[in-house]
């Protein structure tokens, strides 16, 4: 399976919010090229904002994970679940 990763940093959340913008845009053609690859986003923690997970709501069929850069890094949890996602 074709999997697409997307990082988006920094700690301005209204520059995030424009970045993730340009990300949705990359994995929504990345999704139109091939309907069964696997997109997935992270997002530092300041970009989780209820707006934004809104947003993500109604992009599932462009983002199929959502995660969180902080949870990869700091939690083992969180990061062999990303693991699995990439299929490490």
């Amino acid at each position: 399976a074709q999997i697409a990763v997307e990082i988006k940093g920094g700690i301005d959340q209204a520059g995030v919010l424009e970045r993730i913008g340009a990300a949705l845009k990359s994995l929504r053609r990345t999704r139109q090229e091939n309907p069964d690859s696997v997109t997935v986003l992270i997002l530092p923690d300041v970009a989780m904002t209820e707006r934004a997970l809104d947003d993500f709501s109604i992009n599932v069929e462009t983002v199929t994970h959502l995660c969180s850069l902080k949870e990869i890094l700091e939690d083992e949890h969180g990061r062999e679940g990303f693991f699995q996602i990439l299929q490490l």
